[in-house]
């Protein structure tokens, strides 16, 4: 792991898994904001925004238990289940409901 210890890297992949929830829900209201409109049914502006806030709800357990894993020292653990919040919500949605 370079000259960056396991707390350091776990540091950094918290970090960037908040950022990516962050991003999650961004897009998330960008989508509902920018697709308001008469013409559009809000069924398909639901259908269209459920990805990202699924993959932000996954996201959110995750950085959830890297830090419970964080502050009880499981700095491995932690880092696998930020690698796993970062690398498995793109393909999320698209497993579970196919």
């Amino acid at each position: 792991m370079g000259n960056l210890g396991k707390k350091q890297w776990t540091r950094i992949l918290i970090g960037l898994s908040i950022f990516d929830i962050a991003a999650q829900v961004a897009s998330w209201y960008h989508i509902q904001d920018q697709l308001l409109s008469p013409l559009i049914p809000e069924s398909t502006v639901n259908y269209i925004g459920k990805p990202y806030m699924a993959d932000a709800i996954f996201g959110s357990l995750c950085v959830l238990t890297a830090l419970i894993l964080y502050f009880n020292s499981r700095y491995t653990a932690s880092i696998i289940i930020c690698g796993i919040s970062l690398i498995i919500p793109p393909y999320l949605f698209y497993i579970l409901l196919g």
